[in-house]
Order: structure tokens, then C-alpha cells, then sequence
């Protein structure tokens, strides 16, 4: 999300605290971290985790802010 430049909401960045935590709607990611923070199968923490191919998200519990 960060090289898309969008800065998401997070406390930890390390997949422990859940903050940025959203539903995936379509497409598909791996995660470069271990998540801690429990998810939901449909859930994803975009801290540690980069999109494979182009992604749709909901439910995103804070504001999603767009570098200037």
C-alpha cells in the first residue's frame, strides 16, 4: 500500500497490534511477516504483507490517507 502511496493506519508495523487490519475482497497477497494479531480467512494486516496481483480491500477500520 506504501509503494502504491497510500499510508495506512498501523501502531506496530509488524503484524502484532491488528490496526491496519482489512477484509481482502479480491485478489491475492503473501506476507513477508508473521502475523500475531488474529484474522479472519477473508482478513489481512497490509503491514506485512504485499499485494501479487491487483487487489481490492474493505472494511478498512481507519482512514487510508494518499501521500501528496
Amino acid at each position: 500500500m506504501e509503494q502504491a502511496g497510500l499510508e495506512p493506519e498501523y501502531n506496530c508495523r509488524d503484524g502484532h497490534c491488528g490496526a491496519c487490519r482489512c477484509t481482502l475482497v479480491s485478489g491475492e497477497v503473501e506476507y513477508v511477516g508473521f502475523a500475531m494479531a488474529y484474522t479472519q480467512a477473508n482478513e489481512i494486516l497490509p503491514c506485512i504483507c504485499r499485494a501479487k496481483t491487483d487487489i481490492e480491500l474493505d472494511n478498512i477500520a481507519h482512514q487510508i490517507k494518499k501521500r501528496a
